[in-house]
């Protein structure tokens, strides 16, 4: 009966899928959640807030049309929907895995994603013993920084974002996440490639703030007849708050209670790497002291550092992140603290790190495609480079590393490669924390085949992970010092 629901609820959101037109979607990956208490509250939960889609729906796995009743008039064929990308052709999510969703969250949290849906996770029951340990992953998708962008194909437009499966949890197939594979890297429950996590209990956040968690404004924007929220510091609440207390909200048909958990990691690639940065202590703090808790951020280890033609285009990004989005009580409280004037500092993982005080792990490529590209050179080569620099600007330090020309890019990228080193120097000097900087250009690493096939002195990351939470015999601080065009 349970399979055949299924089935008509994916076949369902397949017959919507002809009507929405792909945008061209920017995915730039980096994303966690903060305590719910705000600084000088009383500490008791916020006024509830009524549903304005009017929904009392049970808690069982829903179509992504369950929630299209929104009076504001986005609807299923208004134009944000019609607009918006519907995902590309569902993964692999692995056996007994189930899509939930939490209509309750808006009225109990004023829980949002941009659109104004309810957010939720995929669910996978662990297998034997190891089903008490709980890996929790959030994956990525960028940011999105403004409301009025031109590009109405860009995922840093939050408009354009609240149509796509990063801002609505109405584009997250029953199937399986549409971002990435849910039964790959880490996440494998494949016990010949994964022997340390296969048999562990999976969550896995949707995404859907543009914010990596971290946003918290109580009104929304208004864009016309449309709007937009902000509200992810208050989506993860809510999602925390009903794997620790599954009773209380009534979402004891999950089947597990996180706080009873053996051992729990929290892991994220890309804007959910940026999530573990931000939020690792805070999550920490909600789960009981007794229970082991780690934090394994990927790909996201990122600097502030100038673009090649000495522009701040980075800080400027997550400064309008921060502040669009009212995000300064979202980003990690010490870090926030003890940089006042500016917490859009804290909005950079490199800064995070030395304030974090639960164990972690920093899994990242000194010479991430995204960071390279985004940060680094934006755009590409600055336009006062000779012709032939700006031509192999990429060639040089992807096949050919020693093709890159001193003055040029390889003096830029030993300056950003430095910046990463010297940022790590935290984690190297701490007897709890870990990491494995690769140097390969590449972007994603714990949750894909590179998570095993990557390899550093003959360990690979998932490996080294394992090392680290398990406490296994094996180095648990590994970098690679090659050159990018000679990456294991």
């Amino acid at each position: 009966m349970e399979s055949t629901l299924q089935l008509c609820q994916f076949l369902l959101f397949l017959s919507k899928a002809p009507n929405m037109l792909r945008g061209t979607v920017r995915l730039v990956g980096v994303i966690g959640l903060a305590s719910w208490v705000r600084p000088g509250s009383t500490g008791s939960l916020p006024p509830r807030e009524t549903d304005p889609r009017g929904q009392s729906l049970p808690l069982v796995p829903v179509p992504p049309s369950a929630h299209n009743s929104d009076p504001t008039g986005r609807g299923t064929t208004g134009a944000i929907a019609t607009r918006g990308a519907p995902p590309p052709a569902p993964s692999t999510c692995g056996v007994g895995c189930r899509r939930w969703v939490f209509p309750d969250a808006v009225d109990t949290h004023g829980a949002r994603c941009l659109d104004g849906s309810p957010p939720g996770f995929y669910h996978r029951p662990g297998r034997g013993s190891d089903a008490s340990n709980f890996l929790v992953y959030s994956h990525g998708g960028s940011w999105c920084y403004d409301l009025n962008s031109s590009d109405t194909s860009a995922t840093w437009n939050c408009l354009v974002r609240s149509g796509t499966y990063e801002g609505s949890s109405d584009f997250n197939p029953p199937s399986g996440p549409p971002r990435h594979n849910m039964n790959a890297g880490i996440m494998s429950s494949d016990c010949t490639v994964n022997p340390h996590f296969c048999n562990w209990t999976v969550v896995y956040f949707m995404y859907c703030d543009g914010s990596s968690w971290s946003s918290d404004r109580d009104l929304p924007h208004l864009v016309g007849n449309k709007t937009v929220w902000s509200r992810g510091l208050r989506n993860l609440h809510a999602l925390w708050d009903r794997m620790l207390a599954p009773a209380r909200y009534n979402a004891t048909a999950i089947g597990f209670d996180i706080s009873t958990a053996t051992r729990v990691v929290v892991t994220g690639a890309s804007a959910g790497g940026f999530m573990t940065f931000y939020h690792c202590d805070r999550i920490r703090g909600l789960i009981p002291d007794h229970i082991p808790t780690h934090c394994v951020p990927d790909c996201g280890f990122w600097p502030e550092h100038p673009s090649a033609s000495g522009v701040a285009v980075w800080q400027a990004d997550m400064r309008a992140m921060v502040t669009l989005h009212n995000a300064s009580g979202g980003l990690d409280a010490s870090c926030v603290s003890a940089n006042p004037a500016d917490p859009s500092f804290c909005a950079h993982p490199v800064n995070v790190l030395p304030h974090i005080s639960t164990p972690v792990f920093v899994s990242s490529s000194r010479f991430d495609t995204d960071a390279t590209s985004d940060i680094v050179f934006p755009g590409g080569a600055p336009a006062n480079w000779p012709a032939s620099e700006r031509a192999t600007l990429v060639p040089c330090f992807t096949t050919s590393f020693g093709d890159c020309h001193p003055g040029y890019a390889r003096d830029v990228l030993a300056s950003w490669n430095a910046t990463i080193l010297a940022g790590i120097q935290p984690a190297a000097k701490s007897s709890t924390a870990g990491y494995f900087l690769n140097a390969c250009y590449r972007h994603h690493n714990i949750d894909g085949t590179y998570s095993f096939a990557t390899k550093i002195d003959g360990i690979s990351l998932v490996q080294a992970v394992a090392n680290w939470v398990l406490g296994l015999p094996g180095p648990t601080k590994l970098i690679d010092y090659a050159d990018p065009a000679l990456c294991h």
